[in-house]
């Protein structure tokens, strides 16, 4: 459609309010847009007047990491009222002040950059996949961005510049688009969801699984090209719908338009297709300005998202987000509830389906209780994984069984919303002992007892238990092996249990003993002094903070600072200390579980020296009034 421009709306956009932090969470500019008067130019034309600025925003701790730049475009602007569809926009424009540089912004992305003449005019042709309804249209200044450096406790401007451009002509046309050969099901979502390489193996997102469960499979998975960035993921098989993963880590509703991820995805998105959404774990990420967003801002741009993928002809499925490992008085807490909550509600007034995984991961999750539930996640043991010799402590990300019990559920709840099929592949546990279950004994890097048995056919995981003293600890493993690492003064004889587990249902046990695998220390290879302070009771809901100092021995030159969880076994290596550095305190923290203890490790001359192992008090485990810990800088 050709639009006549004194028909079009002209918009000024100003921004009000301070870019700040208040109470610990970011409140930026608040976008105003109001009618504005058509300025008619010398040929005619609409005249846009445009100020672009970069502003960053003051730093809330005096980190780098809670800073963030905006870009501000203050001025005019036209308004084409119109469905959130892909369209390609034809533009005559002329300066209205002298040779200029401008870039057209097209849905407030850079489109095009333009050498505008003193005199004369050029022809400007865009493909926009709007990201809302109406599009806008304005041009700016070009600019030369510069990197910010360190942390003001003030807004500052990075560079600005001014623009006045004269729109001649404006031509509209909408993309039409038919229906694919084969139905496509997109997720946009998260490092929850998002594939990974296998350097970082068992981590796994969810939605490397729903081709599994949506009846694609055997099916090959390759890099998208559709996509600008290394884990957009294709999969497509024989039969059932492609899936294409389209998910990255660290990203939110809002940071996942502003980098320009959510327009690729609705440029390949075809009437008829499914596109599921899993955001709201960074959207709570107060500290980190480019990924919050307030609850009420968070519902404006999950609509803006569903508004889009409908008007395309498409399905919307909102997923909330994944539980968390995060157990108190032995229940499971539901974290990131407001942003979940919010979304059950808009899905229910607007008729948009839901797969509440929140809710239903969550089930599954307190159903395995505290302990059997952590081979969901990346709580890995030192010494258990070659690509994590130091372990793992990581309550969020999803280990390869979490990321196919999660994927399930997701693709049973696209299945049923959107007509698909839905294909479960659970084979029945095999109830036998484990066979070929050994023990050796391991003295070198982490001394340990290192278990292995035959897998079990239909076996989840299995769990490892110390059954030699009541109250021992009771691991889990997603393969069948397990290094149980030696805790400081640990001797005597050992004698395991290992069973398989689908689920809650469990085989029978297998049973090895192994004598009096470790000696104590010497006199003499002792680190001594070892002790906790700064432990914070308050601070983080779902962490415990403290800090480590010790007595530095002679000839080390490194320490590290380790945590060994005497209920679940895993030995998690916290960091590592140059010997220039020792003397002093040293910050860390672990899950708040029960059962931590601390200890110091060096190599020195004559060996391994190690201090006393010191208990974190399991009474910080109790469940209080405490911020969460993605509202804390890290």
């Amino acid at each position: 459609m050709k639009l006549r421009l004194e028909d079009i709306e002209t918009l000024r956009r100003s921004y009000e309010g301070a870019c700040a932090w208040v109470d610990g969470r970011f409140r930026d500019r608040a976008e105003k847009l109001a009618p504005q008067a058509r300025e008619v130019g010398a040929r005619g034309g609409t005249v846009l007047r445009t100020r672009r600025a970069v502003e960053e925003c003051p730093s809330l701790d005096g980190t780098r990491a809670t800073v963030g730049a905006f870009e501000r475009l203050e001025g005019t602007l036209l308004f084409v009222p119109m469905a959130s569809v892909d369209c390609r926009v034809r533009m005559r424009i002329a300066s209205a002040r002298g040779a200029q540089r401008v870039v057209v912004f097209a849905d407030d992305a850079p489109a095009a950059t333009v050498e505008l003449p003193a005199e004369g005019e050029r022809a400007v042709e865009l493909d926009v996949a709007p990201t809302r309804r109406g599009l806008r249209l304005t041009a700016a200044a070009d600019l030369d961005v510069p990197a910010g450096e360190g942390a003001a406790a003030e807004p500052r401007i990075l560079v600005e510049g001014t623009a006045a451009v004269e729109v001649l002509s404006l031509e509209v046309e909408a993309a039409d688009r038919c229906p694919g050969e084969r139905r496509t099901v997109f997720v946009a979502a998260d490092s929850l969801a998002q594939t990974y390489p296998d350097e970082v193996r068992p981590q796994t997102g969810w939605a490397e699984y729903l081709a599994r469960y949506l009846g694609c499979e055997p099916c090959g998975a390759v890099h998208d090209d559709a996509f600008s960035f290394d884990a957009a993921t294709r999969y497509e098989g024989a039969a059932g719908p492609v899936v294409r993963n389209a998910s990255m880590a660290a990203r939110s509703l809002r940071s996942y338009i502003a980098e320009g991820k959510l327009a690729q995805l609705l440029r390949q998105v075809r009437p008829g297709d499914v596109v599921a959404l899993q955001f709201g774990a960074n959207d709570a990420t107060c500290a980190r300005p480019l990924r919050y967003s307030s609850i009420d801002d968070f519902r404006a741009f999950l609509a803006r998202y569903v508004d889009s993928i409908r008007d395309r002809g498409a399905v919307p499925v909102v997923v909330t987000p994944p539980p968390r490992h995060n157990f108190a008085d032995g229940r499971l807490v539901e974290d990131f509830a407001a942003y979940s909550e919010a979304e059950r509600a808009y899905c229910a007034r607007e008729g948009v389906a839901l797969v509440d995984l929140s809710r239903e991961g969550g089930l599954l999750v307190d159903g395995m209780g505290p302990e059997r539930s952590r081979c969901l996640y990346m709580k890995l043991s030192a010494g258990q994984y070659g690509r994590y010799p130091g372990g793992v402590d990581d309550s969020t990300h999803l280990s390869s069984l979490g990321a196919r019990l999660f994927g399930r559920i997701v693709a049973k709840g696209i299945a049923e919303a959107c007509d698909l099929a839905f294909c479960d592949d659970d084979a029945p546990l095999c109830r036998e002992a484990p066979a070929g279950l050994s023990a050796d004994v391991e003295v070198e890097g982490h001394a340990g007892v290192r278990l292995a048995w035959d897998a079990v056919p239909g076996a989840d995981y299995y769990t490892v238990r110390r059954a030699d003293a009541p109250g021992g600890p009771t691991a889990t493993s997603l393969e069948p092996r397990f290094f149980d690492a030696a805790a400081p003064g640990d001797s005597g004889a050992r004698r395991y249990e290992v069973r398989a587990w689908q689920g809650n249902e469990a085989g029978e046990p297998a049973a090895v003993a192994v004598d009096c695998p470790f000696e104590g220390l010497p006199a003499g290879h002792m680190i001594e002094g070892a002790d906790l302070y700064e432990v914070d009771p308050d601070g983080v809901a779902d962490r415990i903070a403290f800090s480590v100092r010790f007595l530095p021995a002679q000839c080390v030159a490194s320490y590290r600072v380790l945590a060994r969880n005497a209920r679940t076994g895993q030995l998690t290596v916290l960091g590592d200390i140059a010997a220039a550095d020792a003397d002093g305190l040293h910050s860390y923290g672990v899950s708040r579980e029960p059962g931590w203890e601390i200890h110091v490790e060096a190599d020195g001359p004559d060996g391994l020296l190690r201090s006393d192992a010191v208990a974190l008090p399991d009474d910080l485990c109790a469940a209080g009034a405490r911020r969460s810990s993605w509202e804390i800088p890290f």
